[in-house]
Formats: C-alpha cells, sequence, structure tokens
C-alpha cells in the first residue's frame, strides 16, 4: 500500500486529513477528524510530500483594483504593494485575482484575499521533506465544480457545507461579493437570501434573478418567498466528492505569499 499526497480541510476548530492511497490499483480514502484546539505533535504530523488545505467556513475579502498591464509576475508584485497598504505584514496573507476588464492599457482586478490564521495553526505539525502544494477557499471549489452546468452569467449562488452557509453573488460568471453565516435549521433560508439580495443591491448595485443551490432540502422550491426568482437546485455534493474534485486539481486555488 503507498501513501500518496493529502488533502485537509480547516475548519473553525476542526481539522480533517484526507489521505488517498492506491491497493491494487484500485484508489481508498481514509479521513481523520482533529480538534484544532486540542492538536498535539504526538497525535498528529504531516509527513506526506505534498498537501492541499481547503479553508472553510471563512467570508472572503473582495478588493476591486486597476492595475497597469503587465506581465503576471510584475502583476503579482504590485497587488502585493495594494495589499501592504492595509496590512502590515502580507507574508500572513493568501491571495487570488481575475481580470474583471481588459482597459487596453490598464486591468481593471478582483483581488481574493485573506489571511492564514488557520494554516499557521498547523505549519508547526508539518515537516521538513513536506510543503503545502495549494491553498483553496471552499466558495471556489463548488463554483468550479457546478460551472459546467450554470448556464447564466449573473446569479446568486447559496449552499451549506458542514453547519456553514454561504451565499454568493456572480457577474459574469466571476465572484464579486459573499457572505457566510452560521447555520441551523431554525433559520428560514428565505429570509436568508433576501438578506443577502438586498445587501447585495446595496453595496453592488445588482438584483440577480437567478438563485443556485445545493446542499439545500427541496422545501425551499415551495417558499413562497422566492417565488419572483428562478430557483435551480443543482443537488446534493457529498465531501468524497468534492475532495476528490479538489484532488484531481479541477477547482481553483490561491496564491501563498
Amino acid at each position: 500500500m503507498l501513501k500518496q499526497n493529502c488533502l485537509i480541510e480547516l475548519g473553525d476548530n476542526y481539522l480533517i486529513k484526507h489521505d488517498f492511497y492506491h491497493r491494487f490499483l484500485n484508489p481508498s480514502l481514509r479521513n481523520d477528524v482533529y480538534n484544532i484546539n486540542l492538536l498535539k505533535e504526538s497525535q498528529f504530523c504531516l509527513s506526506n510530500k505534498k498537501v492541499y488545505i481547503v479553508i472553510e467556513g471563512e467570508k472572503i475579502n473582495i478588493r476591486k483594483m486597476t492595475l497597469p498591464k503587465l506581465k503576471s509576475n510584475e502583476l503579482y508584485k504590485l497587488i502585493i504593494e495594494e495589499l501592504s497598504n492595509s496590512y502590515n505584514n502580507v507574508d500572513k496573507i493568501f491571495f487570488n485575482y481575475i481580470v474583471i476588464r481588459d482597459n487596453g492599457n490598464n486591468l481593471d482586478l478582483a483581488v481574493f484575499y485573506s489571511n492564514e490564521g488557520k494554516i499557521k495553526k498547523i505549519e508547526r505539525h508539518i515537516l521538513k521533506n513536506t510543503r503545502i502544494e495549494a491553498v483553496y477557499l471552499i466558495q471556489f471549489c463548488f463554483l468550479n465544480y457546478f460551472n459546467r452546468v450554470i448556464i447564466h452569467k449573473d446569479f446568486i449562488f447559496v449552499f451549506i457545507y458542514k453547519a456553514k452557509l454561504y451565499c454568493l453573488l456572480c457577474i459574469n460568471k466571476k465572484l464579486l461579493y459573499n457572505n457566510v453565516i452560521q447555520w441551523n435549521e431554525e433559520k428560514i433560508i428565505s429570509e436568508v437570501i433576501f438578506e443577502f439580495i438586498e445587501s447585495c443591491r446595496i453595496n453592488n448595485g445588482v438584483v440577480a434573478r437567478n438563485i443556485y443551490i445545493s446542499n439545500l432540502g427541496k422545501d425551499v422550491f415551495n417558499d413562497n418567498g422566492l417565488e419572483e426568482h428562478i430557483i435551480n437546485n443543482l443537488g446534493f455534493v457529498s465531501e468524497e466528492t468534492l475532495i476528490k474534485c479538489i484532488r484531481n486539481n479541477k477547482c481553483k486555488r490561491n496564491n501563498r505569499r
């Protein structure tokens, strides 16, 4: 049995380590769950060649920038300089960006960034022969997983994963606004969506009529409060299916400083 690379899900207080194995050419997956606050070096050690990390439960910070049209490495440096104006230590930030508009000499960008607080909690458990290969944000993992079946360019995407509800606003299929809340069955999904729609209108001047949902119950369709919107149920995505998608490098990753 040959041990392969591993993938780690990082939440607010949990860590799930997914190890991939090949046994007689049949891949298998083993999951180990840990409480981050109780994590000890004696019980947890990362000795894999490469580690892939999925950050969960965090709202993505999004900043719009207009920068000169440069080569990717030079543009990367300019983004770091812009972020350093707001953060004293950009070494603790990981980020990615997309081009919203090419104006010829300038580029309009959307920069997605977050701090490394959760990652720092496990770095002391990583041996020298192991390196973090990529960092993923769960919002992009879901968007990329469903990219082929989402037919609208402007839409709201709402999904639940591990007791967190994620609301995303996408314009031209690009994430421009988002929110994350702790989920429980006492909440009314239509109220949550309407609050997010109103927030999108106030902060972005956008009202999206097309709503995509995943990992939500079918009763959403019976909610009279959503009758003016087009709701598309993308179905349920299991943890194992999503992990395999990320492992196959089909979900968008973020750069680390």
